[in-house]
């Protein structure tokens, strides 16, 4: 994922320092989840397949949802340690299917997607 734009804040920083970013350089993507609630109270769920063997280069996870939570559900991919994307889904979603596929090359990127229905 590449960021052309946006504001970076830190209280660690002294008076008139600024943050940035590359837009040459791609933030590389690392995993997926579904949270319940948003992601910052970190109630990552655990899907109904954790511990089903994937196979090498593409990994399939399935979350099951009886009922709607109070707190929304969330699918989120993250970006090293401290960037994530989160969406909210519908709290109609049953079931969500997430796909993360990478190349066995180190360097390679990764892609993720997620079907909720």
């Amino acid at each position: 994922m590449h960021i052309t734009d946006g504001t970076l804040q830190s209280p660690d920083l002294p008076v008139g320092a600024q943050l940035g970013v590359d837009p040459h350089q791609a933030l590389r993507l690392s995993s997926i989840g579904v949270y319940s609630g948003h992601p910052r109270e970190r109630a990552a769920l655990v899907p109904r397949n954790a511990e089903a063997a994937q196979p090498r280069g593409l990994a399939h996870w399935v979350w099951r949802f009886d009922d709607a939570d109070p707190h929304g559900i969330y699918v989120v991919c993250a970006y090293g340690e401290a960037v994530q994307v989160s969406l909210r889904i519908s709290d109609a979603a049953r079931i969500c299917t997430g796909t993360l596929r990478s190349d066995p090359m180190p360097a390679a990127e990764r892609s993720a997607s997620f079907d909720c229905e």
